[in-house]
């Protein structure tokens, strides 16, 4: 018995004189011309570019997108996807509240939605520029963030001071007749 992808060929090749001629792309369809280099896939082929630049991009990117909540395993492990982070929080964390699970994942995805990294391009220059205007817009991104980070150091200090207030005031509370 021959296989699926024989078969097909041998149909489509036998109808040729009554089909216009069989173009390089549909070609590649069966030969699969476009392959991973990365030794992990064992040389896994593609039949279009885009099949290998999603994989690329999906299997072996830098850009990972982490769960906000610290306890689990998928906060240090992340996605490869900002769509998959999305469903996981929806499945596995359905009582956190909205604004944690929108921490520093949607600053992620915000930086890197305008135009990924290039994966398997041509010209090495560009592979790095990131969305937001390249270099000079993820320095001002940076800025940003670094005085927000200032801001909530300053309000954790003026909270830490109000909780050590509270525990004088409870301390002494409790060591007198007040209560």
């Amino acid at each position: 018995m021959t296989s699926l992808p024989s078969m097909h060929l041998a149909r489509v090749h036998r109808q040729k004189d009554l089909c216009p001629p069989i173009g390089p792309q549909h070609m590649d369809k069966h030969e699969r011309p476009y392959s991973c280099t990365n030794p992990m896939c064992n040389g896994i082929t593609f039949g279009d570019k885009g099949g290998l630049l999603r994989h690329q991009r999906e299997k072996h990117g830098t850009l990972k997108f982490f769960c906000p909540i610290s306890a689990c395993p998928r906060h240090k492990m992340g996605f490869p996807r900002k769509d998959n982070l999305d469903s996981h929080v929806r499945r596995r964390h359905p009582k956190s509240p909205r604004g944690m699970a929108g921490g520093i994942t949607s600053t992620m995805a915000n930086v890197f939605s305008e135009s990924p990294v290039s994966i398997g391009s041509a010209n090495r220059s560009d592979e790095y520029l990131v969305g937001y205007g390249g270099v000079e817009g993820l320095k001002a991104k940076l800025e940003k963030l670094k005085a927000e980070k200032k801001e909530l150091d300053v309000h954790q200090l003026k909270v830490d001071e109000d909780i050590q207030v509270l525990e004088m005031a409870i301390q002494l509370m409790s060591e007198g007749s007040y209560g």
